[in-house]
C-alpha cells in the first residue's frame, strides 16, 4: 500500500490545463449514464461520508432519490469549524470544478434542481474560487437550463456559513440557508426526507463529493480497489503539530505511524505523547496505538473515530491536563445550549479541568468527575457532547498518572512555590 503517492483527489493539483477535466466525466454522465447507475455506482464504490460521522453515501443518496416531490435540494457542507480542519477549503479554493462536478453529479442522479455550497465564513479566498469556477461553469454550460441539452436543469449558489461548530451539523446547516438560527434539530424526520423548505435534500460534505467524478470516471470496482474494505479510496488529512505541517491525501488504511513519520516529517516537538486522530471530535491515543490503520473500524474498535480527519499531534512536554482543558474550552464555547447534557456536562468538564490545571481541585474532583461522565455521552442532537465526554474520559484514563499529580500538587510543570506557597 503506497500511501504517499496513491492520489485521487488532488491528482490533478498544480496543472491548469486539467482544471476543467472533471466536466467531461459530466458530460458522460448526462448523455450515457442513467440516475439510478449512478446512484448504483456509487453504493458500489463503497464510499463514506468524509464529514465525520463515515456515513455510507450510497445509501443517502438512494434515500433522497426515491422521495417522489417535484422540488429537491443538494448541499456541499463546507463550514469547518473544529479548529486545525482545512481539508475542504483546499478542495474549494484549488480544486472547485472537482467540487462543483461531483454535485452536478449528484443532483442528477437524485433529482435536485437546486444546490448551494456552504462555505465557513471566514474563507473568503475559497468563497471567490468557487464563485469564479460557478461563473466558468456557467459559461460552458454545465449549470442553468437544460444542460448539455440533457434536459437536465441545475443552479448553483454559494452561501456562507453561520458562525460556530454547531452550525456546521447538517440540519443546522440547512436551518441557517433557510434564514433561522444555526442551530441543529431533532432527526427524524432526516434531511432526505424533509431537509430544506421540508423538500427531500441531499447534505454531503465537500470531500464526499469530490470523490464523485473520480468514482464515475473510473468505475465502482477501480476505488474499491485503493484504501480497505472498511474505507475504500483515500482520505485527505489535515496534520497539525507535525515537521511538516498541512493537508496530504492519504490511502485508508495507512497505519498512523506512516502518516506522522512518513508524510508529516516527525513531531515538531520532542517525541509523541498524545494523538487526536480525528480531531477535537476523536478521542486520545497513546503511542501504543502508532500502528493502528487510519479507517473508521479500526479507531472506532481503539475507543477513537476519523471524524474530520484532522491529526493533533502533542510532544512529551505537553500537560495533557492543560491539552483537556482547551479541548473543553472549546466545546464549552460552542456548545449550542439545546441539550441539557451537553449543555452543562461541557461546562462541567471546563471547570473541574481548570480547577485541576489552576490547582483549586477539592477532595471530591474525581467523584464529580464521574458525576459528569455519568451525564454525557449519549444521544444529543449533535455529536459535540459525546466527542467532549469521548476526549475527556480518554484523557483521563490514558494519562491517570497526570492528573493525579495535579490532584497532589505535583506537576512540576504547572506549580511551583510562588503560585502555590
Amino acid at each position: 500500500m503506497s500511501s504517499v503517492h496513491k492520489r485521487v483527489l488532488l491528482a490533478d493539483l498544480g496543472n491548469p490545463d486539467a482544471s476543467l477535466r472533471p466536466y467531461e466525466t459530466v458530460k458522460h454522465v448526462l448523455r450515457q449514464v442513467s440516475p439510478a447507475d449512478v446512484v448504483r455506482c456509487i453504493a458500489d464504490s463503497g464510499l463514506r461520508g468524509r464529514g465525520g460521522a463515515g456515513f455510507p453515501a450510497g445509501i443517502k443518496w438512494r434515500a433522497v432519490a426515491q422521495e417522489l416531490s417535484d422540488i429537491k435540494y443538494i448541499v456541499a457542507n463546507g463550514a469547518e469549524g473544529e479548529p486545525g480542519t482545512y481539508k475542504d477549503r483546499y478542495l474549494m479554493k484549488h480544486l472547485p470544478h472537482l467540487v462543483i462536478a461531483g454535485m452536478i453529479i449528484a443532483a442528477r442522479a437524485v433529482g435536485a434542481r437546486k444546490g448551494y455550497i456552504y462555505i465557513h465564513h471566514e474563507a473568503e479566498d475559497c468563497m471567490a474560487a468557487i464563485r469564479a469556477a460557478l461563473d466558468e461553469a456557467r459559461r460552458l454550460g454545465y449549470l442553468g437550463e437544460d444542460i448539455l441539452g440533457s434536459g437536465f436543469s441545475l443552479d448553483l449558489d454559494v452561501h456562507m456559513a453561520g458562525v460556530g461548530y454547531v452550525a456546521g451539523e447538517e440540519t443546522a446547516v440547512l436551518q441557517f440557508i433557510e434564514g433561522k438560527p444555526a442551530m441543529p434539530r431533532a432527526k427524524p424526520p432526516y434531511p432526505t426526507t424533509k431537509g430544506l423548505w421540508e423538500k427531500p435534500t441531499l447534505v454531503n460534505n465537500v470531500e464526499t463529493l469530490a470523490n464523485v467524478e473520480p468514482i464515475l470516471r473510473n468505475g465502482a470496482a477501480w476505488y474499491r480497489s485503493i484504501g480497505t474494505a472498511d474505507t475504500p479510496g483515500t482520505i485527505l488529512m489535515s496534520l497539525n503539530g507535525v515537521r511538516n505541517p498541512g493537508v496530504y491525501e492519504v490511502e485508508a488504511g495507512t497505519p498512523l505511524r506512516e502518516v506522522i513519520y512518513g508524510i508529516g516529517g516527525g513531531p515538531a516537538g520532542e517525541g509523541i505523547k498524545a494523538i487526536l486522530p480525528g480531531g477535537y471530535a476523536s478521542a486520545f491515543l497513546g503511542t501504543d496505538d502508532l500502528d493502528v490503520p487510519l479507517e473508521y473500524g479500526a479507531l472506532r474498535e481503539r475507543g477513537s473515530s476519523l471524524g474530520c480527519a484532522t491529526i493533533h499531534l502533542f510532544d512529551k512536554n505537553a500537560c495533557m491536563v492543560e491539552v483537556a482543558s482547551k479541548v473543553m474550552q472549546f466545546a464549552a464555547a460552542e456548545t449550542c445550549g439545546q441539550c441539557f447534557p451537553c449543555r452543562k456536562g461541557t461546562r462541567e468538564f471546563l471547570k473541574l479541568s481548570l480547577d485541576l490545571e489552576r490547582g483549586k481541585a477539592g477532595e471530591d474532583w474525581e467523584q464529580q468527575l464521574e458525576g459528569v461522565f455519568s451525564l454525557t455521552g449519549r444521544k444529543t442532537l449533535c455529536g459535540l457532547d459525546k466527542a467532549a465526554s469521548a476526549v475527556m474520559r480518554s484523557a483521563y484514563r490514558l494519562f491517570a498518572d497526570e492528573f493525579a499529580q495535579h490532584l497532589r500538587f505535583t506537576c512540576e510543570s504547572c506549580y511551583s512555590e510562588a503560585v502555590h506557597p
